[in-house]
């Protein structure tokens, strides 16, 4: 176990604790003599440890059967915080060979999925699960703007599959929609402010 002494203001003291990257943090804020009630104490536990193998899906890694394609020309990203979603998987080496850093999204037939991959990460979703895409366009203003991809679920979920430039799925609507037979919608576009 490491303590680390944080930081210390006239106000504030704070612990850090590393229990093998399972970090604690206790930050106890002092009274203040004109309020009876203002000192308080807050526990932080945050888990730092990574978790590989949660990472492989090794059933669909086995039956995989890239059907169709449609590759994304440009910068795009996709989510890769797995322990928040658990949807996020390695992509798969069948994906990985044949496409090889290039953003796409494939259909699988046989399986009844379509996943969405770029660089090292994907989501897969069955296609029965998947109610439609929808697209929303942050425009440029004091932020830099972008686009995301969402696929939303039966159940109203939205899930976040890539993210690139602003406007950057807009051409490729028509795309996807044949090769999921999807619809895609549009959010209501709003400034990065």
């Amino acid at each position: 176990m490491m303590i680390f002494k944080g930081y210390e203001r006239a106000d504030q003291k704070n612990l850090f604790f590393d229990l093998n990257k399972i970090r604690l943090s206790i930050c106890y804020t002092y009274d203040y003599k004109w309020h009876y009630d203002s000192g308080n104490t807050s526990i932080t536990i945050k888990n730092h440890r990574e978790y590989p193998e949660l990472l492989y899906d090794e059933t669909y890694e086995k039956d995989i059967v890239i059907s169709e394609t449609l590759i994304l020309k440009g910068e795009f990203s996709c989510p890769e915080d797995y322990m928040r979603n658990e949807k996020i998987k390695y992509r798969p080496k069948a994906v990985s060979a044949s496409y090889t850093d290039q953003t796409l999204i494939w259909t699988d037939a046989v399986n009844n999925k379509i996943g969405c991959s770029t660089n090292n990460f994907a989501q897969i979703f069955d296609t029965s699960e998947i109610e439609s895409f929808s697209i929303l366009n942050i425009l440029p203003a004091r932020g830099s703007g972008g686009a995301e991809l969402y696929i939303i679920t039966t159940d109203k979920t939205y899930h976040k599959v890539l993210r690139g430039r602003c406007k950057a799925f807009d051409n490729y609507v028509s795309h996807i929609e044949h090769l999921t037979n999807k619809k895609v919608t549009f959010e209501k576009e709003y400034h990065d402010c």
